[in-house]
């Protein structure tokens, strides 16, 4: 459950791990970015403490010489040429919130897929979950024919900018259920699911294990948001050894009787549910 103050952060791993425990930016190169959904949870009646208020910026996005931006400066958020930040003292501000209300009134947010894991590395595209098995040896090659046309036929709507989220929603659902009726048909095992992610290109962000072993240690939930394949994005967690029991998942998962049967359907536009 989200709190009453909620912000989202686009910083990678290490970035947000600085602000959690007050290191020097200096010391660890600026990740990539990502996004993480960051939000205070309120375990009592109170208000989570506020941080200190800054003056209001000017809305560009220079920093003001006469203002002070402390967490954005240990985030390494200021000097970075990659990064705009409309409103300075806003978002000093949140993290600021974020900072104050401590671990205990802290919950994390994310997306899975290019967001906790990587999108290159070494000059080539990693895998998400869904590229895993599409990638995979251990599939058959009608799946991956099948699995294209339908990508072929159903991204363009996901993407389309002239069509609303409740026009796209009944294609986007047509789509997973084509996809379900297709690995039905693979017949997939849940033991072979294990080797589809040891082999292949799937990667973690840089600092991503670091933060998520922090948050264990200090207890604050992480909830994972993906519209991928709940199965393999959950090996990959265990893979990295990062899937600890404050990791709640929340995706598309089979379900087995020796062979994989169905699941529930959850679509990029579900998110929006599972954050308000």
């Amino acid at each position: 459950m989200l709190g009453t103050r909620g912000v989202v952060l686009r910083a990678g791993g290490r970035q947000f791990t600085r602000v959690l425990s007050g290191l020097n930016p200096s010391e660890g190169s600026p990740d990539q970015c990502c996004g993480l959904m960051v939000a205070t949870r309120s375990l009592s009646s109170e208000a989570p403490p506020q941080g200190p208020r800054v003056p209001p910026a000017s809305g560009a996005t220079m920093p003001d010489p006469e203002a002070s931006y402390p967490a954005l400066e240990k985030l390494g958020l200021i000097a970075a040429e990659h990064v705009r930040i409309k409103d300075l003292a806003k978002v000093e501000e949140l993290v600021n919130t974020i900072i104050g209300g401590g671990f205990s009134r802290l919950q994390l947010v994310v997306d899975f897929d290019f967001t906790l894991t990587r999108v290159h590395m070494g000059g080539q595209r990693c895998h998400c979950s869904w590229g895993i098995m599409d990638n995979s040896p251990d599939m058959p090659e009608y799946y991956r024919e099948e699995a294209n046309r339908l990508l072929a036929k159903y991204y363009p709507i996901e993407v389309d900018p002239k069509m609303t989220e409740e026009e796209k929603i009944p294609y986007m659902v047509e789509w997973y259920q084509q996809i379900h009726d297709l690995l039905v048909k693979c017949s997939i095992r849940q033991a072979s699911i294990e080797g589809m992610v040891s082999a292949s290109s799937a990667r973690l962000r840089d600092g991503s294990e670091e933060l998520c072993q922090k948050l264990h240690r200090a207890g604050v939930p992480v909830l994972v948001l993906s519209a991928g394949m709940g199965d393999v994005l959950e090996q990959v967690l265990r893979h990295f050894k990062v899937y600890t029991d404050n990791v709640k998942v929340v995706s598309n998962f089979f379900n087995y009787n020796e062979q994989v049967r169905n699941y529930a359907v959850f679509t990029v536009f579900c998110k929006d549910y599972y954050t308000t």
